[in-house]
C-alpha cells in the first residue's frame, strides 16, 4: 500500500450507509462542503499520522472549495495541528475546477505546492483540460478517468488513449 484516499460515507441511523453521490451535492449546495472536507481531513491525518512515512493520503476538493482563497491555509493548519507532514498529502481536483478559473487555479496550485502538498488532476480526459493546461499547471499525478480504464483491455482504441496519456 502506497496511499489511501479519503472518502466520505455517511452511516445514517435509519437509512443505513449513504454513498457520497446522495449527500455531497447537498453539502455543496448548502455551502457545507468545506467544513465536511476539513472534518474528514482532520480525522484522516490523525488516523494516518503514525502509519508508514512512505504512505500518503489523497483528498478530493470540490470545485467550489478550490476557489476558496483560504484553502491552503486551512489545510496547512489541520496538518500542523495533527503533526502530519504536508508531503504526505495529495489534493485531487477535477478538470472542471481548474478550467473554470484558470488564473485562480494557478495561484492555488502554487500555494499548495509551496507547502509541499502534491496535486492530482482527477478524472483526466473528461473533456475540459487539454495539453495546454497540463503545460501551464503543475500536477504531480494524472488520474485517468474511469471511462478510459474500464474497457481498455477489450477496446484497443481506449488502450491507445491510456497508453498515450501514460507515455
Amino acid at each position: 500500500t502506497i496511499g489511501y484516499e479519503i472518502l466520505a460515507r455517511w452511516q445514517h441511523p435509519t437509512r443505513g450507509l449513504l454513498l457520497p453521490n446522495l449527500f455531497i451535492p447537498i453539502a455543496e449546495d448548502t455551502g457545507n462542503i468545506g467544513e465536511l472536507t476539513y472534518h474528514l481531513l482532520a480525522r484522516a491525518v490523525r488516523d494516518a499520522k503514525d502509519r508508514s512515512p512512505q504512505t500518503f493520503l489523497s483528498l478530493n476538493v470540490s470545485p467550489r472549495q478550490f476557489g476558496d482563497p483560504m484553502l491552503a491555509a486551512r489545510i496547512m493548519s489541520i496538518l500542523t495541528e495533527a503533526g502530519f507532514p504536508p508531503q504526505r498529502l495529495e489534493i485531487e481536483i477535477t478538470e472542471t475546477a481548474v478550467v473554470q478559473r484558470l488564473d485562480e487555479a494557478k495561484v492555488m496550485l502554487e500555494s499548495l505546492h509551496n507547502l509541499g502538498i502534491r496535486i492530482a488532476l482527477d478524472d483526466f480526459g473528461t473533456g475540459y483540460a487539454g495539453l495546454h493546461h497540463l503545460r501551464e499547471l503543475q500536477f504531480d499525478t494524472l488520474k485517468i478517468d474511469r471511462s478510459f480504464i474500464t474497457n481498455m483491455l477489450e477496446n484497443p482504441e481506449e488502450a491507445k488513449i491510456v497508453e498515450a496519456i501514460v507515455g
